[in-house]
Formats: C-alpha cells, sequence, structure tokens
C-alpha cells in the first residue's frame, strides 16, 4: 500500500464510483464483483499470515475500472490512474495500472502485438506509474478480475475463452491466462490448497 496518499473509506470509494457511472452500467456490477472475489482471496491470504489489508484490497477491487467511465480500450488503465489521482485517491490509482499490465516488462508488452502507437504510449505510462513492481496486493485484484465476468464469479479459463469468443485469439489475451493462472498458483501454494475453494458458486452461476 502506498505510503504517500491517505486512504479513503468504503463509502468514499462508493461515492466515487457513484459520481462517475450509473449503477446499471456492466463494468460497474463486475467492479462489484471483482472486490467481492478480490476481498475473499484477501481474506484467506491474511488468515494464512500474509501482511496485506483486505479492506484496501476491496476499495481497489471496487475502483480498478474506473477509467472505463472514459474508455473502454487499451487505455483504460491509464484514465483510471488519472481520475484516481486527479481525486485524492491516489493510494489504490496502481491497481487501475496493474490490472492491466498484470507484471508484464516492457519487452513482454511490445511482443504481444500491441500497436506501436499505443505501446510507446503505454510505455511511457509503464515508468510514471512504477509498473515494474507487481505487489501482492495487486495480484490479488488483477487475479479477482480474471476471475469475473460481468457480475459473475468465473474461473480463469471461462473468462478466457469467453474474451476470446469475443475478440478472438491474440497474444495479449493469451498472456493475460497465463499470467493469472501462475498467480493463482502462487496463491495456491502460499493458501496450502486450491483457492478456487473459497468460492463455491463456480460453475453453478449462469
Amino acid at each position: 500500500m502506498p505510503d504517500d496518499h491517505p486512504t479513503r473509506t468504503w463509502q468514499e470509494a462508493e461515492d466515487l464510483l457513484h459520481s462517475l457511472a450509473s449503477p446499471d452500467e456492466p463494468w460497474v456490477h463486475h467492479s462489484r464483483r471483482t472486490s467481492e472475489v478480490a476481498g475473499r482471496i484477501a481474506d484467506a491470504l491474511a488468515e494464512a499470515g500474509q501482511d496485506i489489508d483486505p479492506a484496501y484490497i476491496r476499495i481497489c477491487g471496487l475502483l480498478h475500472d474506473v477509467g472505463r467511465s472514459i474508455d473502454h480500450g487499451f487505455l483504460h488503465g491509464w484514465e483510471g490512474y488519472q481520475i484516481m489521482m486527479e481525486r485524492g485517491f491516489g493510494a489504490y490509482a496502481k491497481c487501475c495500472v496493474s490490472h492491466w499490465f498484470k507484471g508484464r516488462s516492457k519487452k513482454l508488452i511490445r511482443d504481444e502485438n500491441i500497436s506501436l502507437e499505443t505501446a510507446l504510449l503505454e510505455q511511457d505510462i509503464y515508468d510514471k506509474v512504477g509498473a515494474d513492481t507487481f505487489e501482492l496486493d495487486e495480484k490479488i485484484v488483477a487475479l479477482a478480475d480474471s476471475m469475473t465476468l460481468v457480475d459473475r464469479m468465473v474461473t480463469i479459463d471461462e473468462r478466457y475463452d469467453e474474451a476470446e469468443e469475443r475478440y478472438g485469439t491474440s497474444p495479449w489475451i493469451t498472456g493475460n491466462r497465463r499470467i493469472s493462472h501462475a498467480i493463482k498458483a502462487e496463491f495456491d501454494a502460499l493458501l496450502g490448497y486450491d483457492l478456487e475453494t473459497l468460492f463455491p458458486e463456480l460453475g453453478k452461476q449462469k
């Protein structure tokens, strides 16, 4: 958690979200479910001895996609970062970008076929937000995002199978699937069990 920005309350986070979008927006439903998934994972990891703040992580999950109030493309993470910094939510801003980059290096971003113009812009952003680090709380939000399809909890493969049906196969989506499985494996090892057992809803929601 950043030390140079104040933390905010859940109600303040709710107020920010409501100021940006209708509660009926699909991305708002997705954000709420992502917060729930992230919170459950965070609670379990905290119980297993990890030094994290589940309340902070729930707010990160709630606000990770606020950039979608402006842009639904590759730059939504950067738009979200700027909104958070401008609105006094700097402690949560990096999660807007880290759930999008998912710990990728600059070279990997370049290799995964993003257009040159966007790649160059993203690499400027990469340095500005310190994307060369990918902390445990950021990984939790990134994984929760990868286990949420609109307002449903899903498996990683269900999430990216749907993405490939909608957008087609791409190195970026393939990379998201691979990275998400790697984060899950890391958390399974920390927990000592399959974290999917935290979500009995999986496979039952359609």
